[in-house]
């Protein structure tokens, strides 16, 4: 699948009454973050499956887990960009009646079903060392084990971070977090981003009254 190729609505601030200029003003930039930050993950998917193909010594192997990283911090903005839309309409009554709201609920809902725990593997990438500043933090976000297809680990597992096949897997809070570095999780983005974008009408919106 491709990326998203929609023509981002422009959004006629100008034309919108004054106390809803500001929300207009970042719901525009919120819109374009969207996009790329879609498009930045693709980049990060680009980055992984090259440094698979490096032989486990060479350093470049070591670029699959800074992928992984800032495809998680990638996927967490997503998230926040699609509350923040959703916010922002609120304060900005002359767009909002012009949106298809459903599709803005579908797309939500559509994020939220494919990265359920997408908070908690940010957090992990974030904070990952303060975790391990004293033992009760150790205990606290460590697991009591993991198993999957590929691997069993018995016991207490804690993970700042790692890779699994494909799956970036980190321990938050007791519990196992996880996503996937694959064109299915590229293609997500990038569906539930064009479904946000064709949500809004392609006209100048500030002649909307």
């Amino acid at each position: 699948m491709k990326l998203p190729i929609s023509v981002i609505p422009r959004i006629d601030q100008i034309s919108i009454p004054s106390d809803e200029q500001d929300a207009a003003h970042f719901l525009q930039m919120h819109l374009l973050f969207l996009a790329s930050i879609s498009q930045s993950f693709s980049a990060n998917l680009a980055l992984f499956e090259f440094s698979k193909n490096e032989p486990p010594t060479n350093p470049q192997r070591q670029w699959g887990l800074i992928a992984a990283r800032d495809g998680a911090i990638q996927i967490y903005n997503f998230g926040c960009c699609l509350q923040s839309i959703n916010s922002l309409l609120a304060s900005c009554s002359t767009v909002e009646k012009a949106v298809d709201v459903s599709k803005l609920r579908d797309a939500s809902t559509q994020f939220r079903d494919a990265f359920p725990r997408y908070e908690a593997v940010r957090h992990v990438v974030g904070h990952a060392v303060e975790f391990v500043a004293s033992m009760a933090k150790f205990k606290a976000h460590a697991s009591r084990g993991y198993k999957s297809p590929q691997v069993q680990i018995p016991g207490v597992l804690f993970s700042g971070g790692d890779i699994e096949g494909s799956s970036f897997i980190a321990t938050y809070k007791g519990k196992v977090v996880s996503y996937d570095l694959t064109v299915t999780t590229r293609d997500v983005l990038a569906t539930t981003s064009e479904t946000v974008i064709t949500a809004f009408p392609h006209q100048k919106l500030g002649d909307i009254r």
